[in-house]
């Protein structure tokens, strides 16, 4: 599913916790966007709503549908990967 719609995380969650019969037992937060060769004054208002919509509401909607299977259990683990990209 596309990280920028909550909807689309929820359905993916719940796929997966309904095939596997229980919540999720992790959740690994790895998407990322980025404009190489851009620096911030570079960027056009649309490129960085873009970058914050899936670097950063992507794991905001992702950790909503996977926690609260996890906190009902009392058992979980979740990883938010970071990475950058090197200079151009």
């Amino acid at each position: 599913g596309d990280v920028t719609y909550a909807s689309s995380i929820r359905s993916a969650v719940s796929v997966a916790e309904r095939s596997m019969g229980a919540p999720l037992d992790a959740c690994v937060c790895n998407a990322g966007a980025a404009r190489p060769g851009l620096f911030l004054e570079d960027l056009t208002e649309e490129d960085f709503s873009a970058q914050i919509d899936v670097n950063y509401l992507g794991v905001v909607h992702t950790l909503k549908a996977a926690l609260p299977g996890m906190v009902r259990r009392k058992s979980g683990a979740v990883a938010l990967v970071s990475s950058g990209l090197p200079p151009p």
